[in-house]
């Protein structure tokens, strides 16, 4: 059974996929396992998870904007979307932005 509570207040996530298996390759590497924990929306609403998730994402790459959007209606969720332009490389970009180190910093505090 795979643990879904790692007892942390929060969670900072970079272009996370939300949902899964978005593939014929994921689906056949996630045979066997236990697929309500395949959809993060589904997991915050129906365990108890009470860590905060901030989604951090490339509001001009439509695959993680609809991964993000998928969590929107969750309280305990915040998205941050940046017009990167850089697609899945959202945390690289913020490396280069010198925004990255302050969302570290600040999660840490």
């Amino acid at each position: 059974m795979l643990r879904y509570s790692l007892a942390v207040d929060e969670i900072h996530a970079f272009g996370a996929q939300t949902t899964i298996p978005n593939n014929s390759e994921e689906t056949k590497l996630l045979q066997g396992i236990e697929s309500s924990y395949f959809d993060l929306a589904t997991v915050y609403q129906t365990k108890s998870v009470s860590s905060n998730c901030h989604l951090y994402f490339d509001s001009k790459f439509p695959p993680d904007v609809e991964h993000a959007q998928r969590l929107k209606h969750i309280s305990s969720v915040e998205l941050h979307g940046y017009e990167a332009g850089v697609g899945h490389k959202i945390a690289l970009w913020l490396k280069h932005q010198k925004l990255l180190q302050s969302i570290i910093i600040n999660a840490l505090n």
